[in-house]
Protein backbone atom coordinates (compact mmCIF):
# COMPACT_ATOMS: atom_id res chain seq x y z
CA UNK A 1 0.00 0.00 0.00
CA UNK A 2 3.14 2.19 0.71
CA UNK A 3 4.29 1.84 -2.59
CA UNK A 4 1.28 2.59 -4.18
CA UNK A 5 0.61 5.70 -2.42
CA UNK A 6 4.46 6.95 -3.52
CA UNK A 7 4.03 5.59 -7.36
CA UNK A 8 0.81 8.05 -6.55
CA UNK A 9 2.80 10.90 -5.55
CA UNK A 10 6.17 10.21 -7.77
CA UNK A 11 4.47 9.97 -11.15
CA UNK A 12 2.51 13.12 -11.10
CA UNK A 13 5.44 15.05 -10.23
CA UNK A 14 7.83 14.02 -12.46
CA UNK A 15 5.43 14.45 -15.45
CA UNK A 16 4.49 17.82 -14.48
CA UNK A 17 8.09 18.67 -14.49
CA UNK A 18 8.93 16.79 -18.00
CA UNK A 19 5.91 19.06 -19.06
CA UNK A 20 7.20 22.64 -17.70
CA UNK A 21 10.74 21.80 -18.96
CA UNK A 22 9.26 20.87 -22.44
CA UNK A 23 7.33 24.37 -22.48
CA UNK A 24 10.38 26.39 -21.34
CA UNK A 25 12.69 24.54 -24.23
CA UNK A 26 10.04 25.50 -26.51
CA UNK A 27 9.18 29.06 -25.78
CA UNK A 28 13.33 29.27 -25.90
CA UNK A 29 13.09 27.79 -29.43
CA UNK A 30 10.52 30.10 -30.52
CA UNK A 31 12.47 33.01 -29.34
CA UNK A 32 15.51 32.12 -31.29
CA UNK A 33 13.69 31.50 -34.23
CA UNK A 34 12.17 34.99 -33.97
CA UNK A 35 15.56 36.38 -33.44
CA UNK A 36 17.03 34.65 -36.01
CA UNK A 37 14.37 35.67 -38.44
CA UNK A 38 14.23 39.15 -37.44
CA UNK A 39 18.00 39.53 -37.62
CA UNK A 40 18.66 37.42 -40.90
CA UNK A 41 15.00 37.45 -42.67
CA UNK A 42 14.72 41.46 -42.82
CA UNK A 43 18.17 42.21 -43.68
CA UNK A 44 17.56 39.83 -47.21
CA UNK A 45 14.08 40.78 -47.92
CA UNK A 46 14.91 44.25 -47.79
CA UNK A 47 18.19 43.57 -50.03
CA UNK A 48 15.90 41.78 -52.54
CA UNK A 49 13.25 44.60 -52.67
CA UNK A 50 16.70 47.09 -53.17
CA UNK A 51 17.80 44.73 -55.91
CA UNK A 52 13.86 43.59 -57.46
CA UNK A 53 13.84 47.96 -57.72
CA UNK A 54 17.23 48.33 -59.69
CA UNK A 55 16.27 46.00 -62.14
CA UNK A 56 12.94 47.27 -62.46
CA UNK A 57 14.40 50.32 -63.00
CA UNK A 58 17.20 48.93 -65.39
CA UNK A 59 14.27 48.12 -67.46
CA UNK A 60 12.36 51.59 -67.86
CA UNK A 61 14.42 53.27 -70.91
CA UNK A 62 13.35 56.79 -68.90
CA UNK A 63 15.33 55.79 -65.72
CA UNK A 64 18.14 53.29 -67.62
CA UNK A 65 19.36 56.44 -69.60
CA UNK A 66 20.94 59.79 -68.10
CA UNK A 67 20.93 61.84 -71.13
CA UNK A 68 17.69 62.59 -73.80
CA UNK A 69 17.74 64.34 -77.25
CA UNK A 70 15.21 65.61 -79.07
CA UNK A 71 13.90 67.64 -81.80
CA UNK A 72 10.62 68.99 -82.90
CA UNK A 73 8.22 72.54 -84.04
CA UNK A 74 5.29 73.75 -82.52
CA UNK A 75 2.52 75.69 -83.24
CA UNK A 76 2.42 79.33 -82.94
CA UNK A 77 1.25 81.11 -79.48
CA UNK A 78 0.59 84.80 -78.93
CA UNK A 79 4.15 85.56 -77.89
CA UNK A 80 5.85 83.88 -80.65
CA UNK A 81 3.23 86.01 -83.19
CA UNK A 82 4.23 89.16 -81.46
CA UNK A 83 7.77 87.79 -82.10
CA UNK A 84 7.44 87.49 -85.69
CA UNK A 85 4.81 90.03 -86.42
CA UNK A 86 2.15 88.09 -87.32
CA UNK A 87 -0.62 90.24 -85.20
CA UNK A 88 0.48 93.14 -87.12
CA UNK A 89 -0.07 94.97 -90.85
CA UNK A 90 3.39 96.39 -91.95
CA UNK A 91 2.20 99.84 -93.71
CA UNK A 92 4.51 99.91 -96.38
CA UNK A 93 3.04 96.25 -97.98
CA UNK A 94 -0.23 97.58 -97.47
CA UNK A 95 -2.12 98.94 -100.66
CA UNK A 96 -4.26 100.31 -99.29
CA UNK A 97 -1.84 102.81 -97.28
CA UNK A 98 -0.04 103.72 -101.02
CA UNK A 99 -0.78 107.41 -100.19
CA UNK A 100 1.58 107.13 -96.98
CA UNK A 101 4.76 106.00 -99.04
CA UNK A 102 7.75 108.35 -100.25
CA UNK A 103 7.58 108.88 -104.64
CA UNK A 104 10.70 106.72 -104.46
CA UNK A 105 8.82 104.34 -102.45
CA UNK A 106 5.99 104.06 -104.97
CA UNK A 107 8.11 104.24 -108.25
CA UNK A 108 9.76 101.35 -106.90
CA UNK A 109 6.29 99.60 -106.36
CA UNK A 110 6.21 99.50 -110.05
CA UNK A 111 9.17 97.56 -110.41
CA UNK A 112 9.87 95.24 -107.63
CA UNK A 113 7.18 92.94 -106.08
CA UNK A 114 6.55 90.95 -103.16
CA UNK A 115 7.12 86.94 -103.46
CA UNK A 116 4.80 84.64 -101.25
CA UNK A 117 6.11 84.99 -97.28
CA UNK A 118 6.72 81.85 -95.84
CA UNK A 119 6.83 81.53 -92.15
CA UNK A 120 8.06 78.83 -89.67
CA UNK A 121 6.67 79.09 -86.10
CA UNK A 122 8.76 77.18 -83.90
CA UNK A 123 11.61 74.94 -84.04
CA UNK A 124 13.18 73.21 -81.05
CA UNK A 125 16.17 71.47 -79.99
CA UNK A 126 16.21 69.90 -76.44
CA UNK A 127 18.83 68.34 -74.46
CA UNK A 128 18.78 67.15 -70.64
CA UNK A 129 20.71 64.79 -68.05
CA UNK A 130 19.09 63.33 -65.23
CA UNK A 131 20.12 64.20 -61.84
CA UNK A 132 17.78 62.81 -59.71
CA UNK A 133 14.94 60.51 -60.80
CA UNK A 134 12.31 63.20 -61.02
CA UNK A 135 14.34 65.73 -62.35
CA UNK A 136 16.78 66.83 -65.51
CA UNK A 137 18.62 69.64 -66.20
CA UNK A 138 19.52 70.68 -70.15
CA UNK A 139 19.50 73.67 -72.31
CA UNK A 140 16.88 74.27 -74.96
CA UNK A 141 17.17 75.92 -78.29
CA UNK A 142 14.20 77.49 -80.35
CA UNK A 143 13.95 79.04 -83.86
CA UNK A 144 11.23 80.51 -85.43
CA UNK A 145 11.52 82.95 -88.81
CA UNK A 146 9.72 84.35 -91.77
CA UNK A 147 10.79 85.75 -95.18
CA UNK A 148 9.73 86.58 -98.43
CA UNK A 149 11.85 87.90 -101.42
CA UNK A 150 11.50 91.59 -102.93
CA UNK A 151 12.23 91.07 -106.69
CA UNK A 152 12.07 92.89 -110.34
CA UNK A 153 9.12 92.72 -111.94
CA UNK A 154 10.25 92.00 -115.49
CA UNK A 155 14.02 90.51 -114.74
CA UNK A 156 12.75 88.38 -111.77
CA UNK A 157 16.19 89.03 -110.45
CA UNK A 158 16.26 89.06 -106.31
CA UNK A 159 17.15 92.73 -104.81
CA UNK A 160 16.90 91.56 -101.35
CA UNK A 161 14.61 89.71 -98.57
CA UNK A 162 12.78 91.04 -95.82
CA UNK A 163 13.19 88.49 -93.17
CA UNK A 164 12.92 88.52 -89.45
CA UNK A 165 14.22 85.49 -86.99
CA UNK A 166 13.61 84.64 -83.63
CA UNK A 167 15.86 82.75 -82.01
CA UNK A 168 15.71 81.59 -78.10
CA UNK A 169 18.54 79.77 -75.83
CA UNK A 170 17.15 78.70 -72.51
CA UNK A 171 18.49 76.76 -69.23
CA UNK A 172 15.47 74.26 -68.79
CA UNK A 173 14.47 72.20 -65.86
CA UNK A 174 12.20 69.26 -66.72
CA UNK A 175 10.42 67.38 -63.82
CA UNK A 176 9.72 64.13 -64.45
CA UNK A 177 6.27 62.86 -62.80
CA UNK A 178 5.65 59.42 -64.62
CA UNK A 179 8.16 56.62 -65.63
CA UNK A 180 6.84 53.16 -67.12
CA UNK A 181 8.53 51.04 -70.02
CA UNK A 182 6.99 52.66 -72.77
CA UNK A 183 5.88 55.99 -71.69
CA UNK A 184 7.10 59.07 -69.62
CA UNK A 185 5.25 62.57 -68.59
CA UNK A 186 6.83 65.09 -67.44
CA UNK A 187 6.46 69.11 -66.71
CA UNK A 188 9.56 71.82 -67.50
CA UNK A 189 10.45 75.41 -67.42
CA UNK A 190 12.93 76.77 -68.99
CA UNK A 191 14.13 80.81 -69.06
CA UNK A 192 16.37 82.56 -70.99
CA UNK A 193 16.88 84.98 -73.69
CA UNK A 194 15.34 85.50 -77.07
CA UNK A 195 17.25 87.54 -79.79
CA UNK A 196 15.03 89.22 -82.50
CA UNK A 197 16.57 89.91 -85.97
CA UNK A 198 14.81 91.68 -88.23
CA UNK A 199 16.10 92.94 -91.88
CA UNK A 200 17.01 96.05 -90.85
CA UNK A 201 17.03 95.96 -87.02
CA UNK A 202 17.79 93.69 -83.87
CA UNK A 203 16.70 93.30 -80.15
CA UNK A 204 17.07 90.75 -77.22
CA UNK A 205 15.08 90.46 -74.48
CA UNK A 206 14.29 87.66 -71.52
CA UNK A 207 12.46 84.70 -72.71
CA UNK A 208 10.62 81.56 -71.04
CA UNK A 209 9.34 77.86 -71.96
CA UNK A 210 6.78 76.10 -70.14
CA UNK A 211 5.93 72.60 -70.66
CA UNK A 212 2.43 72.37 -68.53
CA UNK A 213 2.06 68.25 -69.51
CA UNK A 214 4.90 66.16 -71.82
CA UNK A 215 4.49 63.06 -73.16
CA UNK A 216 7.03 60.21 -74.72
CA UNK A 217 5.56 57.22 -76.46
CA UNK A 218 8.59 54.76 -76.61
CA UNK A 219 12.34 53.78 -74.99
CA UNK A 220 15.40 54.42 -76.43
CA UNK A 221 13.60 55.96 -79.49
CA UNK A 222 10.30 57.82 -78.97
CA UNK A 223 7.67 60.39 -80.05
CA UNK A 224 6.68 63.18 -78.05
CA UNK A 225 3.57 65.40 -77.14
CA UNK A 226 3.95 68.93 -75.29
CA UNK A 227 1.06 71.59 -74.41
CA UNK A 228 2.98 74.89 -73.16
CA UNK A 229 3.80 78.54 -73.92
CA UNK A 230 6.82 80.55 -74.44
CA UNK A 231 9.29 79.99 -76.84
CA UNK A 232 8.43 76.82 -77.91
CA UNK A 233 4.88 77.61 -78.93
CA UNK A 234 2.20 76.02 -77.48
CA UNK A 235 1.45 72.56 -79.38
CA UNK A 236 4.70 70.70 -79.74
CA UNK A 237 5.62 67.11 -81.04
CA UNK A 238 8.54 65.92 -82.71
CA UNK A 239 10.80 62.87 -82.00
CA UNK A 240 14.23 62.05 -79.30
CA UNK A 241 16.23 59.81 -78.22
CA UNK A 242 17.71 58.39 -75.00
CA UNK A 243 21.62 57.44 -74.47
Amino acid sequence: MKRLLIFLVVVPMAVATLSAQEVVTTNELMENVSTYAAENYTSYVENQMVENTAKYDLKVPSLECNNSLQVGGGLPGLMLMAMLDLLYVDIDICPDYTQYESLSDQLAGHRYYRTEEYVVTSLTLDYGCRVKKWLSLGAKGAVGFRTRGIRHKITDDLLYRESRVAASLLFNMRFDWLHRRNVMMYSSLGVGVTSIFDYNDGMVFPMYDATFVGLTAGRKFYYFLEWGAGASGTVRTGVGCRF
